[in-house]
């Protein structure tokens, strides 16, 4: 099995996330980021002070090439905002944190078969609010476990879903 306790145990405690409930999944359906939820308003700009993003997203990047698929897509979209994150994001990330934090003996285990091949793939339709453009995930699984994953932006804006 591939995982990654011992580091996320770490970065959770870095982040002091162990004390907090745990969530089911990495971040909510329902939540959208945009441009609009960077710091603009002083209470913004002082909250993000002294929190370090780029670290928090930067750990999670880690995780989410390594053992972990079952984040990619939320911190893919939290890399979105590096330049300019607010409160929102910062929070999101925490959320992811503590997801990985309270399912961190969660990997990936390869076992043993007859080879079978199986490919998923899913897009969305617009969800981008700042360009408008759909995220397409995939994932390659063999014998069960997955071997190659990954969710990007479309690199053009996508009129329907026929498409």
């Amino acid at each position: 099995m591939i995982e990654q306790s011992d580091s996320i145990k770490k970065a959770g405690e870095l982040y002091d996330v162990q004390q907090q409930k745990p969530f089911a999944t990495p971040m909510l359906e329902s939540l959208t980021l945009s441009k609009a939820d960077s710091s603009s308003s002083p209470e913004d700009c002082e909250f993000m002070r002294g929190k370090n993003y780029k670290e928090v997203v930067g750990k999670l990047l880690y995780f989410a090439v390594m053992p972990r698929p079952d984040v990619a897509t939320a911190v893919s979209m939290l890399a979105r905002f590096m330049d300019k994150p607010g409160p929102k994001m910062y929070q999101a990330a925490l959320r992811v944190m503590n997801y990985l934090y309270h399912t961190r003996e969660t990997g990936i285990t390869y076992h043993p078969g007859n080879n079978l091949l199986i490919t998923s793939s899913d897009a969305d339709l617009s969800a981008n609010k700042d360009t408008r453009r759909s995220r397409t995930g995939l994932v390659i699984m063999l014998n069960g476990a997955a071997v190659c994953w990954k969710s990007r932006l479309q690199p053009s804006v996508a009129l329907s879903s026929t498409e």
